[in-house]
């Protein structure tokens, strides 16, 4: 098994239980956004882990190939901006979320765009697909 089924079974099953949490619990999932953006020590942890773990997946998958190993890809740099606007632009970042609080609905598409590469990297990865 190389990296790139490790890095996507990790990925893939942390993308869909978060999704399912949210699905199942979405209103306790908006108010967690809520106060995280609430507090500025947390948007910061936030973004230390945020860009550790993109730099952690870039640094075994930086590949920007025409198969499916580019999810992984894009999903490191994805984080290595997130934790970047968070730790330098956090008011940025906090603007930029302000539409994730406006109701469960959007919470729920979010769990649901979570889900589908979550679903889709988990098979990838444990090699049922």
């Amino acid at each position: 098994m190389g990296s790139d089924n490790f890095i996507a079974q990790i990925i893939g099953l942390l993308l869909g239980i978060v999704a399912v949490g949210v699905l199942i619990n979405t209103a306790i999932y908006r108010r967690m956004v809520e106060e995280f953006t609430e507090s500025p020590a947390l948007c910061y942890l936030g973004g230390i882990l945020a860009l550790f773990f993109g730099l952690f997946i870039l640094n075994f998958n930086n590949a920007w190939t025409a198969d499916w190993t580019v999810i992984i890809t894009i999903i490191g740099w994805l984080s290595v901006v997130k934790g970047v606007l968070l730790i330098v632009f956090p008011n940025a970042y906090l603007h930029l979320s302000d539409w994730m609080r406006k109701g469960d609905a959007v919470m729920r598409y979010m769990g649901i765009i979570y889900l589908l590469p979550g679903l889709f990297l988990t098979f990838k990865g444990f090699g049922l697909i």
